[in-house]
């Protein structure tokens, strides 16, 4: 493996760490600022920006990705740092009294195992399904799986499209979402 590939991977680990850890130090302050839902909107639109500028860098760019994707790293801790400590205030508020232990396993259970393994497998066939445009494909032997990786992204940020709206629509018809601050 080259040990720019890994270099970079290091420097990508790190500043996603880093902004993962403010966010959860500052999470307290995030989610009485913004309460739990906007800071579940804003977690999803932030990774609905990451995938889309991921799956649409340019060719002549991506030889300098590492210096567009160390910022969208930060925006990856945003993401993963607001939706677990939203959702984690979230199972605290709807758990009955003694089982938010449970509540917290059914949580991560489905973020993190159902959740990843559903998409992963929905979009790795929308990938192979979906035709890639002539202007992602470079001649190159590697292009076309560079190719694939982005149309894997865009697909990812349809996804994610759907899943705000979704998201957005079931909480403001059940009222769960309120358009001002007492949504904490």
């Amino acid at each position: 493996v080259n040990s720019v590939i890994i270099r970079s991977i290091n420097i990508l680990n790190t500043v996603r760490i880093f902004s993962e850890t403010a966010v959860y130090y500052h999470s307290r302050a995030i989610l009485s600022g913004l309460g739990v839902y906007w800071s579940l909107i804003l977690s999803q639109v932030t990774g609905i920006v990451r995938v889309a500028v991921y799956g649409l860098i340019p060719r002549h760019l991506q030889s300098k990705s590492l210096w567009i994707v160390a910022p969208l790293e930060l925006l990856k801790g945003l993401n993963t740092g607001l939706v677990v400590s939203a959702a984690t205030r979230l199972v605290n508020q709807m758990a009955p009294a003694g089982c938010h232990g449970t509540a917290h396993g059914l949580l991560s259970g489905t973020y993190t195992g159902l959740g990843m393994a559903v998409g992963g497998v929905l979009t790795g066939l929308l990938v192979l399904l979906l035709p890639i445009p002539d202007d992602f494909v470079g001649e190159k032997p590697g292009d076309i799986d560079v190719a694939r990786l982005q149309a894997m992204f865009r697909v990812s940020a349809v996804l994610l499209v759907v899943s705000l709206a979704i998201f957005t629509v079931s909480f403001v018809v059940t009222g769960r979402i309120r358009f001002s601050r007492q949504s904490k």
